[in-house]
């Protein structure tokens, strides 16, 4: 991990930083959305024992990427953890932020007991990818996602 570089838990004054990633990411949210989604899962002790919200912050430059982790188990599988969003923000990309995020969740999700770990990413991020490959991940299929709006149904 870089030396000027912390991986912490995302506390409620990270907010406004992380609507600003997640916008990067291509999820743009409110400083008091993000403020209250993880107010929700502080405040839930079955939410705060599984799932994760680490950010990166930098000595310098503040809160510069964060990522959310959770548990997950199906009904026909073994449980294991899953990366719901990783952001780095583009100027801080390939600096070992994003590493180091990964590193954190890894390292939550072994505490937790889980075996495996896996992620989902867009078809449309190949840089994304190969720095997945790069850090030892292996692409386990292609899928589709399929969305349905219930507002008015």
């Amino acid at each position: 991990m870089p030396a000027n570089l912390t991986i912490r838990d995302m506390r409620p004054t990270d907010a406004a930083n992380v609507a600003g990633l997640s916008a990067e990411l291509g999820y743009p949210a409110t400083t008091e959305l993000i403020a209250l989604r993880l107010a929700e899962i502080n405040n839930n002790v079955n939410d705060s024992t599984t799932r994760g919200l680490f950010v990166a912050d930098h000595n310098k430059l503040g809160v510069i990427g964060w990522i959310y982790v959770y548990s997950m188990q199906p009904f026909h599988a073994d449980r294991y953890a899953e990366i719901g969003g990783l952001v780095v923000g583009a100027s801080a990309r390939r600096t070992g932020a994003g590493a180091a995020l990964m590193g954190a969740a890894e390292a939550w999700a072994g505490e937790r007991g889980y075996l495996t770990m896996r992620l989902r990413s867009g078809i449309h991020r190949p840089d994304a990818h190969l720095f997945y490959e790069a850090i030892g991940y292996g692409k386990v299929r292609e899928s589709m996602m399929f969305r349905k709006s219930l507002v008015g149904a």
